[in-house]
């Protein structure tokens, strides 16, 4: 069991409050080679909000049980990389990407534009 700790201070995602450290939890991951990993999150509580947070590595996708680099070689088609999951996991995952592609650019253009850094926004990507 690998235990997630991030040493800086983050805020809430909801109303940027204050965080505090509430528990922990257990988060099962399925790595490329098919092996499953167990890591433990930090659960997080806003002051303000009262909202419950789970601290995410960068190595995990939300609501998705194998990591990011299995999930990102399927959606942009490196086939040098074998991935073990069935067909139907791998169609599901470019479905999913290519619904949620709009919505997700749109929240990285919001995340830069709130901590005014207008700069490094140059337009969509030209990747898939």
């Amino acid at each position: 069991m690998f235990f997630v700790r991030s040493l800086e201070q983050i805020d809430c995602p909801c109303c940027s409050g204050s965080l505090k450290g509430i528990g922990s939890r257990k988060r099962g991951c399925i790595d490329s080679l098919g092996e499953k990993i167990i890591l433990s999150i930090r659960r997080l509580r806003c002051i303000e909000c009262e909202r419950i947070h789970h601290e995410l590595p960068d190595m995990l996708v939300p609501y998705k049980r194998h990591i990011r680099e299995s999930i990102e070689t399927v959606i942009t088609g490196e086939s040098e990389i074998s991935v073990i999951a069935d067909e139907s996991t791998l169609k599901r995952w470019q479905r999913w990407f290519f619904e949620m592609a709009d919505y997700l650019q749109g929240c990285l253009v919001s995340i830069i534009t709130r901590y005014g850094r207008k700069e490094f926004v140059e337009g969509p990507s030209s990747l898939p």
